[in-house]
């Protein structure tokens, strides 16, 4: 019997992973066949069916864009829909199966892949239309994916959880290397993680690690290097943003704290809210021990507000009272700039001591390093021209995996079962809340095509009548008056009438 048991508790964190992995799979695959070619996919895929894909991409580093290797994504990818219907669900699988390894000892797997799906699937609509189900977006997820892959490298290498370290320089090396030429911000944070790594290597005269981080650390330059000098990005950040280039560094900055302030902490609450319950339950056994030690009310009391600020959004659309704009409404109330500035720095603080205290050394390490990262993420977009919700998908990220380290400190596993608990019943409706609105959109993707194979058939009529798809649902599938841009790549890519004018109008039941 105890064989038996002994048995089942090995094999079981093995079973429960496979099972999460597979509804990563399944949603995302249910979400990519689902969702048609929309915006900057018909450009793609039109000239990546009419061209060499490695060619458009050398073509396009001098002519509009420093990002290789998204470029060359974008190419293959939509001009192949049934490959990327295939490769991105599997993207998320290996993102999933990376941050519940390398984040996490064996003995939570089954608490932190729960959470993790939970929190994948919590994002914002905005961010999940972006990156999740849209082509082009995707490249964001490909960067993520080596992002992660280098971080699990790194943590490897400086915790000395490998024998094998000049192996991990390698891949770590090959990911810098394809991170600094697909995406911008997930480049720096690549290019200060090896920094940060090599500093505390040094601080701890771990010379013998440093020499494994020198080989990433020169590859990371080298790319941003690369990307920073492609003439078509310079040209084009000149010709589209000359008022925002124009601006003092300070005045960018300012520009965009905002952005800043709502992308990091208010678009995407979960992962904060998970992180400042699981600091508010530790700081609450901790005290149960040690009823003198007056900091662990502190950082609860801190824990306590943070998580009030990250559900303020939603205690405000359901009471209507506000005064809860106030924690979180950067946009329109100037008292809310302030106050979420000087809480946030102050919560970063906090939450920074409250590990270096309170978490073993190994934990307290990853947890300071990702929370670091997180910010650092959305903290370059400062001064970018263009800072997005798809930018953010890396903070976003960088949380989850904080949150993971922060439940895997945990010393008695059974108060991580109350996560988990939130974690599944939150999936489950998600889940369903997602089944059913791609499949809907599958419904109106082929009410698409049946529209357009007609005025295909049809190439004397001159105004082409396409309907919309319900807001919220699918990014950049319909095209606005003044677009001239996707009005073209949709006919060229369709095959529709050139000289055709589009209109793209909405059923009546969706105004309804």
């Amino acid at each position: 019997m105890e064989k038996s048991v002994k048995v089942v508790k090995t094999i079981l964190p093995y079973v429960v992973v496979m099972i999460g992995l597979y509804l990563v799979y399944d949603l995302f695959h249910h979400m990519a066949i689902n969702v048609p070619l929309a915006g900057d996919d018909w450009g793609y895929a039109y000239e990546g069916l009419n061209g060499n894909p490695l060619s458009l991409a050398f073509s396009m580093y001098f002519n509009w864009s420093g990002r290789f290797f998204a470029e060359l994504w974008g190419y293959v990818m939509a001009a192949n829909k049934s490959l990327w219907d295939m490769v991105n669900p599997w993207l998320f699988v290996l993102i999933t199966l990376i941050l519940v390894i390398g984040f996490s000892s064996k003995k939570n797997w089954i608490i932190s892949i729960v959470v993790i799906f939970g929190l994948m699937v919590s994002v914002d609509t905005r961010l999940r239309m972006e990156t999740y189900a849209w082509i082009m977006g995707s490249t964001y997820v490909t960067a993520l994916l080596a992002l992660l892959i280098h971080l699990w490298m790194v943590k490897t290498m400086i915790t000395h959880g490998c024998r094998y370290p000049w192996l991990m320089s390698i891949v770590s090396a090959l990911c810098c290397l394809f991170v600094g030429l697909d995406m911008e911000n997930a480049a720096a944070v690549a290019l200060i993680s090896n920094g940060l790594a090599i500093g505390y290597l040094w601080i701890k005269k771990d010379k013998t690690t440093i020499k494994y981080m020198v080989l990433p650390l020169l590859i990371s330059i080298i790319a941003i290097l690369i990307l920073r000098s492609s003439p078509g990005s310079a040209y084009r950040l000149t010709v589209d943003n000359q008022a925002f280039n124009q601006l003092s560094l300070i005045d960018k900055i300012i520009t965009n704290w905002p952005n800043f302030l709502h992308y990091t902490f208010v678009a995407n609450p979960y992962p904060l809210v998970f992180l400042n319950l699981s600091v508010m339950v530790s700081t609450s056994l901790k005290w149960l021990k040690n009823k003198t030690d007056k900091r662990l009310f502190v950082y609860f009391v801190i824990a306590g507000l943070g998580l009030l600020f990250a559900l303020s959004p939603m205690l405000y659309n359901r009471t209507g009272i506000n005064a809860l704009k106030v924690f979180y409404d950067v946009y329109y109330t100037r008292s809310s700039l302030w106050i979420m500035t000087l809480f946030y720095i102050g919560y970063t603080i906090a939450l920074i001591d409250y590990m270096r205290l309170y978490l073993d050394t190994t934990h307290a390490l990853i947890g300071i390093g990702l929370l670091l990262l997180a910010g650092i993420s959305n903290g370059v977009m400062l001064i970018s021209p263009i800072f997005g919700m798809r930018s953010s998908l890396y903070t976003v990220y960088l949380l989850i995996a904080l949150d993971v380290v922060m439940l895997d400190a945990f010393e008695q596993r059974i108060y991580a079962v109350g996560f988990v608990c939130i974690a599944l019943l939150f999936s489950i409706q998600r889940i369903s809340y997602l089944k059913d609105l791609y499949g809907m959109i599958g419904v109106r993707t082929q009410r698409r095509m049946m529209e357009i194979d007609y005025y295909q058939n049809h190439p004397e009529i001159n105004e082409i009548h396409i309907t919309r798809f319900p807001q919220g649902t699918v990014h950049s599938v319909d095209v606005e008056q003044g677009d001239d841009y996707h009005f073209d790549t949709f006919k060229k890519y369709y095959g529709l009438n050139p000289e055709a004018s589009v209109i793209f109008e909405w059923d009546p039941s969706d105004l309804q």
